[in-house]
């Protein structure tokens, strides 16, 4: 995760040993703020427009990232690394109330809604589980998408990830389907995030998922095609499954 002044409503990001990126011309959206565990917290995305890249001292301005037709979603509260403001519980379970979100986006222009996000963790197996739900109403992504992900081991640094080829892994549970017109043959998600606040007051939950197809073909690296979209390029997805859609979101618990 980037890192930015906490509570910012506009934030900056500054990637350690890379570059400072700007909201430049894009429009912020679904922001919102909150306090847990005494940390304060905001999120929000950055909608359309150009996102502007500065050297990592914010003095030199180097480019620009096209953003139309996108979303860049961010959350901002100093640092993501690992449980912040305090320590993780070493027993017990906990489970989470969503109090804020970013609506999801898809890579084709469209603003979904999300309908469910449940959060909880068991500290004394270190294992967490997350489920969301959103919808689409459009004529390029006319589709429910759904992905559930239980037994997610907790790691050291507090953070948790999980993708759909992790199914079956350790005892983890990972599905991820896309229900509509538009989805393809086949959906692959991920899911991850971090707890914040003392005795994990808060977490805060990413998660993206792609639908397209899985060829029968198994090549050394992934293919590119002039309809395919470049998402879950993250290692646990195939190199034969091209996407033709993917969404991504964010939401924010506290216990």
């Amino acid at each position: 995760y980037p890192t930015a002044a906490a509570g910012a409503t506009t934030p900056t990001y500054t990637y350690v040993n890379a570059a400072t990126v700007r909201i430049g011309t894009a429009v912020n959206k679904d922001v919102g703020t909150a306090t847990i565990g005494s940390i304060p917290i905001s999120w929000g995305r950055w909608e359309g427009g150009s996102v502007d890249i500065y050297s990592l001292d914010g003095a030199t301005k180097l480019g620009t990232i096209a953003n139309a037709s996108k979303s860049i979603h961010w959350i901002a509260t100093g640092s993501l690394t690992g449980p912040i403001g305090g320590s993780l519980p070493i027993s017990g379970t906990a489970s989470y109330t969503l109090v804020g979100n970013t609506s999801p986006t898809d890579f084709k222009g469209n603003v979904g809604t999300l309908g469910t996000a449940a959060f909880s963790a068991d500290f004394s197996k270190l294992l967490v589980n997350a489920s969301v739900t959103a919808n689409f109403n459009s004529a390029t992504n006319s589709a429910a998408w759904a992905m559930s992900a239980a037994n997610i081991p907790i790691r050291k640094s507090g953070d948790f990830e999980s993708s759909s080829t992790m199914n079956g892994v350790n005892g983890i549970t990972h599905t991820a389907t896309c229900t509509g017109t538009t989805c393809g043959s086949t959906t692959y998600g991920q899911i991850g995030g971090g707890f914040m606040g003392t005795a994990a007051a808060g977490a805060v939950l990413s998660y993206r998922m792609g639908t397209g197809a899985t060829s029968t073909a198994s090549p050394t690296t992934a293919p590119t095609t002039t309809t395919s979209v470049p998402i879950l390029t993250t290692p646990g997805v195939p190199a034969n499954f091209t996407a033709t859609n993917g969404i991504v979101g964010m939401a924010v618990f506290k216990k």
